[in-house]
């Protein structure tokens, strides 16, 4: 599990907010959750491993406008 956040600085919100595109000055944050499952051999060097993963991300891109969206996913 792992959590993540981009901050936005105060003189990219100033400029923004100055260029009219103010609703991308919000941080964005990003949880995610994994697990490795190795299905054969020894996972690292030989053999088969399984991740499912999902990511939770809030103001994507920045905007605050926006819902948070969630990702799914698998590595093999």
């Amino acid at each position: 599990m792992g959590y993540g956040l981009t901050t936005i600085s105060s003189s990219y919100r100033d400029a923004q907010a100055a260029s009219g595109a103010p609703q991308f000055d919000q941080d964005e944050g990003y949880l995610e959750v994994y697990y490795r499952f190795v299905a054969s051999g020894d996972g690292e060097t030989q053999g088969v491993a399984l991740s499912p993963d999902v990511q939770y991300i809030t103001n994507p891109g920045g905007d605050g406008s926006l819902d948070p969206i969630t990702v799914y996913g698998a590595r093999v």
